[in-house]
């Protein structure tokens, strides 16, 4: 998996510096107040998630594609590559999302 988590880190740093991913600094934010964990470490961790559920989503047949929501034409792009590889879109789950996280009470 270390392939699979160097190749996730750009898209991690990418989501570090979007307004649209606050839950990912917010993630990053809070692997950073353990001791000890330096910055491309905690980078590399939430990589490591990502690819270790990207895995298990493969291991039952089903295949992850990045996309960016708010770019057209990554969205033309993905939807290319799911019908070139699996003939079609049978199920789709949407995963952006965008919300500030905040104490309920």
């Amino acid at each position: 998996m270390d392939e699979a988590v160097k190749k996730l880190l750009p898209a991690i740093e990418e989501q570090l510096n979007s307004p649209e991913t606050p839950y990912v600094r917010e993630a990053f934010g809070r692997i950073l107040t353990e001791p000890d964990i330096e910055e491309e470490e905690a980078k590399a961790m939430l990589a490591f998630c990502l690819a270790d559920e990207i895995e298990r989503i493969e291991e039952i047949g089903a295949t992850a594609i990045e996309m960016d929501v708010t770019d057209q034409a990554s969205i033309d792009s993905a939807v290319d590559i799911a019908v070139g590889q699996m003939g079609g879109i049978d199920i789709l789950i949407n995963n952006a999302a965008l919300f500030t996280a905040s104490p309920i009470a």
